[in-house]
């Protein structure tokens, strides 16, 4: 006869197994629980770092070492006892485009600024598992990445208060004087197109930057091809222009200390203050303050200026056969105001200084290449125009930071 185990020791087997397991699912939830609710609480820490961070790099969009310093002081300060939380590898310049919603580290024009803020083995900081550790999951790897795009937040570049249109083709893009010539890292995507009304341009459109219209009014591009890279909306708000008081300037000038053309030719040829220089001649302007009612740049001409130079001019003026040299090639050395009816810059040289006119409407003729500002009653581009807006000038004149950072992701 064979002995067999009694019902009650067989139950009581399985119920041991059967508590062993549970109290096994048990921990494993509860690892699940405090473990997943940790890694939420460090992961939501971890994206503000990286706002934070991002935000106040791109500040200093301009100066890469300074960009590395801010950014990770701040992550330092959001999340003081946990040791690196962002690398110098982990903060990116590079071109974010609006259209496709991506950013491309490197690339130029640059505009905007990734950080990648992680608790990770790659920099010895992995977040610690509490319960977890007994399922053999000792540490997890967390990063939080965020995008801030400089410039997006207002529009700062060349303006026309009551509307902007181009027959012609027309690019944009910006650079900051205060850190050397255009060109190689000094290239930004800042070239805004702002309006109280409306933007309607005809030819071929490479706009670096933000393209923004008057509440209520519209943007039309009808060329073959255009690209722009910033926003494409409307102005929050009026674009206001800078006041200047031209009647003191008529009163108080340096206009007798303009001389002869090189030609020997009276450039006002009698008539003060019209301003004539034409036949292939040429006008130097010793830096100062000048008063004209009138000016005519033509016929292979050229007015040279070789320091800061302020013109101030209340009826039409036409830059055209070879326009204003500023020497200098430094766009704050040269600024026209104008309160007369119409503005025309059609040389063929390139124009260094700003246009500010918000009673004027400005035409833009010709191959012009311009570097500095525009800032007209209207802004009509029928030649070819290739505009890089000086950001420093902008920041000068107008009192206007172009460089407000905003989070794009």
């Amino acid at each position: 006869m064979q002995n067999s185990i009694p019902k009650s020791t067989a139950r009581r087997g399985v119920a041991v197994v059967f508590t062993a397991v549970t109290v096994t699912l048990l921990i494993g939830f509860a690892a699940l629980a405090i473990d997943v609710g940790h890694m939420y609480s460090v992961q939501a820490e971890l994206q503000k770092t990286a706002d934070a961070s991002v935000l106040a790099g791109a500040t200093q969009l301009h100066d890469y070492a300074e960009i590395i310093d801010i950014a990770q002081a701040y992550a330092k300060q959001n999340y003081p006892n946990s040791g690196t939380i962002l690398a110098a590898s982990d903060i990116e310049v590079g071109n974010w485009s609006q259209s496709s919603s991506t950013f491309a580290a490197g690339a130029i024009p640059s505009n905007a600024v990734r950080v990648l803020a992680r608790r990770a083995e790659v920099n010895s900081n992995p977040v610690q598992m509490f319960f977890a550790s007994i399922l053999g999951i000792s540490q997890a790897n967390l990063g939080a990445r965020a995008v801030a795009l400089v410039g997006g937040a207002r529009c700062a570049g060349i303006w026309g208060l009551e509307g902007i249109t181009g027959s012609g083709d027309i690019s944009t893009d910006s650079y900051r004087s205060d850190d050397g010539s255009y060109g190689g890292g000094n290239v930004y995507a800042n070239g805004d197109l702002c309006s109280n009304q409306d933007i309607a341009l005809e030819g071929d459109v490479s706009i670096w930057g933000d393209v923004m219209h008057g509440p209520g009014y519209g943007l039309s591009v009808s060329g073959k091809s255009y690209y722009i890279s910033g926003d494409r909306r409307e102005l929050c708000c009026q674009v206001q222009a800078p006041k200047f008081d031209i009647d003191e300037i008529m009163a108080n000038n340096d206009n007798d200390s303009i001389g002869l053309t090189d030609r020997n030719r009276d450039p006002f040829e009698g008539n003060p203050w019209n301003l004539v220089v034409t036949g292939n001649d040429n006008l130097t302007l010793a830096p100062g303050t000048y008063y004209f009612n009138s000016v005519l740049i033509d016929g292979i001409s050229t007015l040279t200026t070789t320091g800061l130079t302020k013109i101030y001019i209340t009826g039409i003026a036409a830059f055209t056969g070879n326009g204003v040299a500023n020497l200098t090639q430094v766009p704050e050395n040269l600024q026209i105001f104008s309160t007369g009816p119409t503005l025309s810059l059609d040389g063929t040289a390139g124009f260094y200084g700003a246009v500010v006119a918000p009673t004027t409407d400005i035409i833009l003729a010709g191959t012009g290449e311009y570097y500095g500002t525009i800032l007209g009653r209207t802004v009509d581009a029928d030649g070819t125009s290739t505009i890089h807006v000086d950001e420093s000038l902008i920041a000068d004149l107008f009192d206007i930071d172009s460089v407000t950072p905003i989070m794009v992701q």
